[in-house]
């Protein structure tokens, strides 16, 4: 049987469906930004240069951000979500 939920360090969430997004993206933010990486998803965090420690950070902050969002959905959303360049 698949999981209904997503767990990680911060805690867990059920995944996202037609009828749980509200309670799941306060969950996923609250999760972005403990992560340090909410600005990064919400676009308010521009990189840094390209070969600078500021820049290695940035650069695993967003591919943290962006692991998240392709593990919290299920199946059925994650068609919609693929490719999406918007936040959450």
């Amino acid at each position: 049987m698949e999981s209904t939920k997503y767990t990680c360090k911060h805690g867990s969430t059920e995944l996202l469906s037609a009828q749980n997004y509200h309670g799941w993206k306060n969950d996923i933010m609250a999760f972005l930004g403990m992560d340090d990486a909410l600005d990064i998803v919400l676009g308010t965090e521009a990189p840094q240069g390209k070969a600078s420690a500021q820049a290695r950070d940035y650069r695993k902050r967003s591919n943290r951000a962006i692991a998240l969002r392709e593990r919290y959905d299920t199946n059925a959303t994650q068609s919609h979500l693929c490719g999406s360049t918007l936040p959450l």
